[in-house]
């Protein structure tokens, strides 16, 4: 899987944010408290986190700067299609449309489970649970000091 663009919407302080990421690798820089790690929570809330939900996480996504619901579209390829993947983040009344590059459009739990088997994980129910998925490709704001080796025995087979 390789993502190619990320754009959150009213996402904590981020009101409308669009990040092209190149093909080989992004990176990406800024003073504290500048939305970086924000940023890569939201890409991760998009491929893990259920749409539809009412957890400390899904409230935690919410701007207390910009008015609407939080959403999180990404760009991306896998098994040679590339796809969007559209979250709008509002307690029981999220959405998520997944849309593939063949003209294939997938909604609600159907999306959610296509995108699941696009990533090779289990539909993540909760916030926990999504918080596991992927540990190996970045490290969590404030667990910089965990083994990381962990999350990524938990997920070896998955990964190979």
């Amino acid at each position: 899987m390789r993502l190619h663009s990320v754009t959150v919407r009213n996402y904590r302080l981020h009101r409308d944010l669009t990040v092209r990421l190149d093909p080989e690798r992004t990176l990406i820089g800024g003073a504290n408290e500048t939305g970086k790690s924000t940023l890569v929570e939201a890409i991760h809330r998009a491929l893990f986190l259920r749409a539809k939900g009412n957890t400390d996480a899904h409230r935690a996504m919410e701007s207390t700067l910009h008015p609407g619901k939080p959403e999180v579209e990404l760009e991306f390829e896998a098994d040679g299609t590339t796809y969007r993947v559209h979250k709008r983040f509002s307690g029981t009344s999220g959405t998520v449309r997944l849309t593939g590059d063949r003209g294939t459009v997938l909604n609600g739990d159907e999306a959610e489970e296509a995108l699941a088997r696009l990533l090779r994980v289990e539909p993540a129910g909760n916030a926990n649970v999504a918080r596991q998925q992927w540990a190996h490709v970045w490290v969590w704001q404030g667990l910089s000091g965990d083994d990381p080796a962990r999350h990524a025995n938990e997920q070896k087979d998955a990964l190979l």
